[in-house]
């Protein structure tokens, strides 16, 4: 993730890593700056100072979520995780969070699942404008387009509540980072491929 401005600068500096900036009125572009030779321009445009970071920049308090993360006066860089393995090995473009919903008997018994008919799975990413996906052992089972209330709209009383109840947490967990993807079933991973959330990526193995 490209950070810009005084972010840029932070990181940079507690990395002990170089500067980039693009040209400017007075110079070439460079990719071996100073923090005082940085901050002398961001002065002018912070939009000329640059540092790639092999990481996501996440604008959170949470640091608990976040664990290890290197921790900037506006927000926080979480470091980047190797590949994971979803179906096959692929690559997060960002961070996407993951929690699971109990529902049908364990819901109502107020217990873990058992099994995976007993629960669904939320995905989310640190960008709540990006929508948010569940899925169930049968694949997808709703999204931010067709919420979960919606989709049981033609169910008995009974079902419409607890699609109420189930609604209701997920609209709340999304609201906030949570644990950091481990896994997803082929449907679901299909979908986060389309949204440009993950990427294939090579075996680290190999």
């Amino acid at each position: 993730m490209r950070l810009t401005g005084k972010t840029a600068i932070e990181y940079a500096e507690i990395m002990g890593l170089p500067i980039s900036c693009y040209t400017t009125p007075i110079e070439e572009a460079r990719d071996d700056l100073t923090v005082d030779e940085a901050e002398d321009i961001v002065r002018e445009d912070d939009q000329l100072i640059y540092f790639d970071a092999n990481a996501w920049y996440v604008e959170t308090d949470d640091t608990y979520a976040y664990d290890g993360a290197t921790v900037l006066q506006d927000g926080l860089v979480y470091a980047d995780p190797s590949p994971i393995m979803l179906n096959d090995w692929h690559a997060l473009q960002r961070p996407i969070f993951q929690h699971r919903i109990a529902w049908g008997a364990a819901r109502r018994e107020g217990r873990e699942p058992s099994h995976d008919g007993e629960y669904m799975m939320l995905y989310w990413t640190d960008d709540s404008t990006e929508g948010w996906i569940a899925e169930d052992n049968a694949g997808v089972c709703c999204t931010d387009d067709e919420n979960y209330v919606e989709v049981c709209r033609d169910a008995t009383e009974e079902l419409q509540a607890e699609a109420a109840a189930i609604q209701t947490e997920i609209d709340d967990a999304v609201e906030s980072p949570g644990n950091i993807i481990t896994g997803a079933g082929g449907h679901a991973t299909e979908i986060l491929r389309e949204m440009g959330w993950i990427l294939p990526a090579p075996d680290p193995n190999e």
